[in-house]
């Protein structure tokens, strides 16, 4: 995937985005409105959040025997 930019104007915009969107969908949910389509919002969001984070490294070494 490609890296993102966490100090970007973009990504704070994205930043703010998922802010408001997710604080309608817990208004929502607490509300009862539709809540598994407002769990699975809040659930896209955090994964939209995520995109910054780096991804872990795996390391594999050959063993000779």
């Amino acid at each position: 995937m490609a890296k993102i930019d966490p100090h970007s104007q973009t990504w704070k915009a994205i930043q703010g985005f998922i802010e408001s969107e997710r604080k309608t969908a817990i208004q929502r949910l607490i509300a009862d409105d539709k809540s598994e389509q407002q769990r699975g919002a809040i659930n896209l969001l955090e994964q939209l959040e995520k995109l910054t984070e780096d991804d872990p490294i795996v390391m594999k070494t050959d063993t000779y025997n």
